[in-house]
Order: C-alpha cells, then structure tokens, then sequence
C-alpha cells in the first residue's frame, strides 16, 4: 500500500469520526481491511489506524477446497467458517452451505456458494504458545508460555471446540490488527471415558460402534470394545476417533 493511499485513508476515517469503524472503508485488493476492537481486555485497540502492518493478505481459494475455522473475506468483511457441508445435488452443480459467525463475534450468518467460487482466504499467523490456565464462564483465561503475560478471552473463539479446552492445555492465537481472531488447539485431545451404552449383539462388530460419554460431557460414536475406565486419542477437528492410550482407570 503506497503512502499516499495510506493518507487517504487516515483522512477518511478522521473525517467520519471515532466512530468510524476500518470496516466502512474500501480496501484494496488482497489486503483485508483493520477490524477495530470489539472486545475488552489487554487486546483492545486503542486507535484506528490505517497501515500496511495493520492489513492481512487474502489468498483466492475455491469455496470446494475450505475448511471449518478459515477466516474468510465475505461480503466486505471477516468471518469465521464454524462449519460448513458440501452438498451435490441430483440436479444441479454441487455447492457448500457455511456458518459464519463474524469475527468480532457480534453476529452469525449462512452462506451459500458453488463448489467452483472464487472466495478470499485470510491469511492469519499465529502467536504463542499460550497456557490455558482455567475457564470462568464465558471467557478462557490463558498465560502466554514466554512472557507470562495473562489474557482473558471469549468462549466463544473457540468455537464448539472449547469443550475440548481443559488446564494446561497448549494453544496458539492469531489477531487482526491486534484483536484475537481464532484460536487454533491442538490436532487431538486425550479424554477418559466415564459413561458407555452395553454392548448388543449388532454393535460387536469392531467396525460398528455404540454410544459412549467422555470426561467433557460430549457423546460420540466410538469402536465397540472400548470401555468404561479407557482413556481415547480424539481428532478435534471432526471428534473422530484415534485410538487408546495409557492411563485410563481401567489401564
């Protein structure tokens, strides 16, 4: 972005006023405006500013080859994809339903796109690692693993995956213009199993499975001879099971 186009800007948000929010104004293409801070705490921006540093780059991506947590470039503004479904119809081309919650979190929205649209993937990078060092209510308290600075942030950044989010756990923030933006875990979680359905005659099958209960209160699907007592390898991004590991109570 050239100086000069980096005055304008400054002139423009001055002359709408503090209330004036980055994203009332246009940005070029393949930088995604400065979101202004909507949430309270050490992450709150203390002014509007319009600079290069301040923009993400876009990548154009299909909408067939996105994924749930992207953040994504719609209609002028940043969302996050909470989930999505890829859906081919008898007639017809084949498109993708999204949830969006905006990224300020102050609203939800759907999309629908052909499977073959052109959309704008922000570019995010990560900071941390961050501790989790305990959850009350709404908000996640986390210690950044160097500076030992301490952060409350919303639930909701986590998506459905703050289930998953437990003491000590290890996670890693990205930020638009100094706002917290997504919250990445890790790839799996490691959960005891506390409640399970008794095994019948069709659920034998390895290949089948039965309902069972996990310590953070979620119900999935898992392989028949697991047990009460085990403890399972769970794939966050889609709650699929992994395998059993060590140190289960019935280890």
């Amino acid at each position: 972005m050239s100086l000069s186009r980096v005055s304008l800007l400054s002139r423009v948000a001055l002359r709408g006023g503090a209330r004036r929010t980055a994203g009332a104004l246009r940005a070029p293409r393949g930088v995604v405006a400065p979101v202004l801070a909507a949430r309270p705490g050490p992450f709150a921006a203390s002014a509007f500013h319009a600079s290069a540093a301040a923009c993400a780059e876009v990548e154009p991506v299909k909408a067939n080859d996105l994924r749930p947590r992207d953040v994504i470039s719609y209609e002028g503004e940043s969302w996050t994809i909470r989930s999505l479904s890829k859906v081919k119809p008898g007639k017809g081309g084949a498109f993708v339903q999204l949830t969006l919650q905006h990224i300020r979190g102050e609203r939800n929205t759907t999309a629908r796109l052909r499977s073959t649209d052109t959309i704008d993937r922000v570019q995010l990078t990560y900071e941390g690692p961050f501790n989790v060092l305990y959850t009350e209510g709404d908000h996640v308290h986390v210690m950044h693993a160097t500076t030992f600075e301490q952060s409350e942030l919303p639930a909701s950044l986590f998506g459905d995956d703050v289930v998953f989010v437990h003491e000590g756990m290890e996670v890693s923030m990205a930020t638009l213009d100094g706002v917290p933006a997504l919250i990445k875990l890790p790839n799996a979680a490691e959960l005891d199993v506390v409640d399970a359905r008794p095994v019948r005659e069709d659920t034998k099958n390895p290949a089948n499975g039965r309902p069972v209960t996990l310590s953070n209160g979620i119900v999935l699907k898992l392989p028949a001879h697991v047990a009460v007592g085990d403890r399972v390898r769970i794939r966050i991004e889609d709650r699929s099971y992994i395998e059993k590991v060590a140190g289960g109570a019935s280890a």
